[in-house]
């Protein structure tokens, strides 16, 4: 589990058994706390979360035409990023 405030745009999240999508976007709230809003991955809506909200942190997988399973947000290595520099 984790704070909704601790995981990136992009990442898929379970809560309260539905799955969203966590959005760039977030506005301030109350004590110094935030709002993020995520969009449901089962029907589309819109939901604002606030940033001590726990989450699940979950996978979304798809399999392409080939019939390969793919997972939908790929992470990339930004370890060996700048160290070919000309």
């Amino acid at each position: 589990m984790r704070y909704i405030e601790e995981i990136n745009s992009g990442d898929i999240f379970i809560w309260k058994n539905k799955r969203y999508v966590l959005s760039s976007d977030y506005k301030p709230f109350k004590n110094g706390k935030t709002r993020h809003m995520s969009v449901s991955i089962d029907n589309g809506t819109c939901k604002w979360f606030a940033s001590d909200e726990l989450v699940e942190i979950a996978e979304l997988f798809y399999r392409d035409k080939e019939g390969n399973i793919l997972l939908v947000k790929e992470f990339k290595d930004d370890s060996t990023k700048d160290k070919n520099i000309l």
